[in-house]
């Protein structure tokens, strides 16, 4: 599907101009990061992969970052525009590099792309878990752990865009929409804007029936969200 992948590389180059060009937006993430890092491995010239202890997740999360033209040369103050982008239900941190290719567009050389992956539908929300709440927060996990360690140890600044893919679209939609200033430019590809309108189009078979009985009892949202 070339026109779609055309679009796709098109808004994502806008984006990127926009979170260079834009206000800064300080204030808007949590500024104490919760989790930290257990490996940092290179993967190529400018792609950097980071496993972390995340609390959030219960377990490992994985973010890859796509780094800037002089980025290994940064001081402790240096920080650059940060493009976050979130990959879809069954997608990971390697989505946006292995299949939509983002680090040949040009206009990324002065923007930190930062590509967190998340657990398999996790739907970047913090799941209700029939009232137990606890891990997966994939949601707590992007705020409160991966935006504040890459602003405070990767050079990620305060100018931040974010764009997804279906149930990263969600994601990016929906955070922008909760937190406003967080980001600059919001965009959503193939995204499920309203989920609760199509459960079984959006969440896997195993998950079917704990969003009928999140639904019967009158929680709005998926079944992971708790608010």
């Amino acid at each position: 599907m070339p026109n779609s992948h055309a679009r796709r590389r098109t808004v994502l180059t806008g984006a990127a101009l926009l979170t260079a060009a834009g206000t800064s937006l300080l204030g808007a993430a949590p500024a104490r990061a919760t989790g930290r890092v257990l490996a940092e491995r290179r993967v190529s010239e400018r792609l950097i992969e980071l496993t972390m202890d995340s609390p959030a997740l219960g377990g490992p999360g994985r973010v890859a970052l796509l780094t800037p033209r002089g980025w290994d040369r940064r001081g402790p103050g240096d920080r650059w525009p940060t493009l976050y982008l979130l990959a879809g239900g069954d997608g990971d941190h390697t989505t946006w590099t292995t299949l939509f290719r983002v680090q040949e567009l040009a206009e990324l050389r002065e923007v930190l792309v930062v590509m967190p992956g998340m657990p398999l539908f996790g739907f970047w929300t913090d799941w209700w878990n029939h009232g137990r709440q606890g891990p997966p927060g994939v949601r707590t996990y992007f705020l409160r752990e991966v935006v504040p360690l890459v602003e405070r140890d990767y050079g990620a600044g305060p100018r931040r865009a974010a764009a997804g893919e279906s149930q990263g679209g969600f994601g990016a939609l929906g955070m922008a929409a909760r937190i406003p200033g967080l980001f600059g430019a919001v965009a959503a590809f193939g995204a499920p804007v309203h989920p609760i309108r199509h459960p079984e189009m959006w969440l896997p078979a195993r998950s079917s029936w704990e969003w009928t009985a999140t639904r019967s009892s009158g929680i709005r949202g998926s079944s992971g969200r708790c608010g």
